[in-house]
């Protein structure tokens, strides 16, 4: 099957392939880091709300939509483009929010609309890029229609 080019727009949805590609681990350095260690953001664990199931959310440097390869965010990170990647389960259409804040202010908040999938699961991701001047403590949330919240990731940007 083959599926038009993403648009350029920060929000996408795209209906699931029928493989998933499993991304696979970094290997460690080879020396030791000369900087503070980087570690993976905070997590909270995903919930299900009424219809709504999350397989899978992660925060993700770069997203490769051909395979839904993440390459993941550490934190702290620098500034530049991140990627909030989210695997739904829902027997029906639905509406899920990503919401971006930064020490506490929200500064970006998208509607996006999952198509029915309850067996392998609805893919969607915003990216956002964060510039030198919105260096903080970022969470991004994962929220359905009625604003219950279904999972979320804390990044620190230096």
């Amino acid at each position: 099957r083959e599926e038009p080019a993403p648009p350029p727009a920060a929000a996408q949805a795209t209906p699931p392939p029928i493989a998933e590609a499993t991304p696979k681990p970094a290997a460690p350095p080879a020396a030791p880091p000369v900087s503070e260690p980087k570690s993976p953001p905070r997590r909270t664990e995903s919930v299900a709300t009424g219809d709504l199931s999350v397989v899978d959310a992660k925060l993700c440097r770069s997203l490769s939509t051909s395979s839904w390869t993440c390459t993941p965010a550490t934190s702290p990170a620098a500034p530049g483009v991140f990627f909030f990647y989210t695997r739904i389960l829902s027997p029906r259409d639905a509406t899920v929010q990503h919401r971006w804040s930064v020490d506490g202010r929200l500064v970006r908040s998208v509607n996006l609309r999952i198509a029915a999938n309850p067996s392998a699961g609805y893919r969607t991701y915003t990216r956002n890029t964060v510039a030198a001047n919105r260096r903080g403590d970022w969470t991004i949330e994962l929220r359905d229609a009625k604003g219950a919240l279904l999972h979320e990731e804390r990044l620190t940007v230096r």
